[in-house]
């Protein structure tokens, strides 16, 4: 993580390579989300579509269903991601998606390559760049379509106020080489999705929140589920002591809100943002 700051692709490829298949387990919040933005892309048989972060393919292989005999596109950083998106591909019989390793803020495209794009999560993970945008507005043909979500800070894994009580405890170079991201553990700071897509070019932009409750069995497989997505980022570069400190401060946070049989009642929202170019 110390080298985050100079070489970020790589990290984060290691990073999300340690999560490959198990992402979008424990709960379908994640899984959900990628299937309503394809639900929400009026995809044709024949689009052409590019799935940015596609992951281990949650939202990609719908979209492939819908398009064929279009093609759908998913890049990702990760060889262990794209490896599992592959296996669930090909145990469908799914022939027209096409898996390229690929910087999300810089397509190796040319313009006008894609009908629609879309960005599950994703968005976050390159701290809301408007250079991400454009390159997202450049690739799209003229009336094109995109459609992201993020995640509301605090939602479905409240580990915000943790990651900003625990940073300090982080090694000095880790502290840096996340403050080098310009987007700090926990930031609670979600920018207006459809001012920043206007900033880019795009145009007839719409925002609205999905919300969604879900229940984990226990505080242990609340704490599981921090492993399988995003917040692995932090948790993985956390000293050992510090580690297990955040853990039990976590059980105790949630202990207020427990079910009568120890379960984790957790809402989720995400904010997805519809735009044309």
């Amino acid at each position: 993580m110390s080298s985050f700051g100079n070489d970020r692709r790589n990290v984060m490829a290691a990073i999300w390579n340690t999560i490959g298949d198990s992402y979008g387990s424990g709960v379908p919040f994640l899984v959900e989300t990628a299937e309503i933005l394809v639900e929400q892309a009026d995809l044709r048989p024949g689009d052409r579509v590019i799935d940015l972060g596609t992951g281990n393919g949650h939202g990609l292989i719908p979209a492939a269903k819908a398009v064929d005999p279009g093609v759908a596109v998913g890049v990702d950083i990760s060889d262990v991601m794209l490896d599992a998106a592959r296996g669930r591909a090909m145990a469908l019989g799914l022939a027209n998606i096409d898996l390229r390793n690929m910087d999300v803020t810089s397509l190796e495209f040319p313009d006008a390559s894609f009908d629609v794009a879309l960005a599950s999560t994703v968005f976050q993970f390159v701290s809301y760049s408007p250079a991400a945008l454009a390159e997202w507005h450049r690739v799209l043909v003229p009336g094109g379509r995109l459609l992201l979500s993020v995640p509301v800070p605090g939602s479905l894994v409240p580990l915000d106020g943790l990651m900003r009580d625990f940073f300090p405890r982080q090694p000095i170079e880790v502290q840096d080489a996340w403050r080098a991201t310009g987007q700090p553990p926990g930031s609670t700071v979600l920018p207006d999705l459809a001012e920043l897509c206007e900033q880019v070019g795009f145009v007839d932009t719409h925002v609205a929140d999905i919300e969604r409750s879900y229940t984990f069995p226990s505080v242990a497989e609340w704490w599981a589920f921090q492993w399988t997505h995003g917040s692995r980022a932090f948790l993985m570069t956390l000293p050992p002591d510090a580690l297990a400190d955040m853990e039990a401060e976590a059980a105790r946070r949630l202990e207020p809100t427990l079910l009568p049989n120890g379960e984790v009642p957790m809402p989720g929202t995400m904010r997805v943002c519809r735009a044309s170019k």
